[in-house]
């Protein structure tokens, strides 16, 4: 799997977004457009800017690609079924996820979040494991947890439609995860690529 990042708040202003936005096909372009914040133009543009990079580098011409939409909503390529591709957000930083079997990413910022919600969502082996944490690593744990899963729950294309709850990570060497989604194998990858954000992958085998 090829990771992209981008920094999407240079796009934000005005004059560059207008120039940059004729990159992207019509219907990406009109996507972009359709948000009421410059923070969100700016990432959804961003994103079509990754994406028209990443077809490139495959050979794929992104003004004439055609996409649809799994039964959950997730995107692919009608006429290339092995070009999997995934995206995600957060803050400015948009990141791109891309290889030749399903997949899903997920980045968050690093701040403060009340552990409540791993008591509340997580596995609850998920949960011990960070309240063994020292404290001062809680809040890492927490988002290394939290990123790993969504990129699980998005690459088996199920995304927030199956519970966090119903599967288990293990922050192991390598990262282990046990499920009864279907039977495929993954694995798991993190990524230091941005200071103060969590990046992860996971990618069918």
């Amino acid at each position: 799997m090829k990771l992209y990042t981008i920094n999407t708040e240079p796009l934000r202003d005005l004059d560059i977004f207008e120039t940059r936005i004729k990159e992207l096909p019509e219907s990406r372009a009109k996507k972009a457009r359709s948000y009421r914040l410059a923070k969100d133009r700016a990432l959804s543009l961003g994103a079509g800017l990754l994406l028209n990079q990443a077809l490139r580098e495959s050979g794929i011409n992104p003004v004439t690609v055609e996409f649809d939409t799994s039964e959950c909503k997730k995107p692919r390529l009608i006429e290339h079924p092995d070009f999997h591709f995934n995206i995600a957000h957060s803050e400015a930083f948009a990141i791109l996820g891309v290889g030749d079997t399903p997949l899903g990413v997920d980045i968050e910022k690093i701040s403060p979040v009340p552990l409540d919600i791993a008591r509340q969502y997580f596995f609850k082996s998920e949960y011990a494991y960070l309240m063994a944490l020292p404290e001062a690593q809680r809040t890492l744990g927490f988002y290394r947890l939290w990123t790993l899963k969504e990129s699980f729950m998005k690459a088996v294309g199920l995304g927030f439609q199956l519970p966090l709850n119903h599967f288990e990570i293990t922050l192991t060497v390598p990262i282990q995860i046990k499920q009864q989604v279907d039977r495929h194998d993954y694995t798991f990858t993190e990524y230091q690529a941005l200071p103060d954000y969590c990046i992860s992958s996971c990618e069918q085998l």
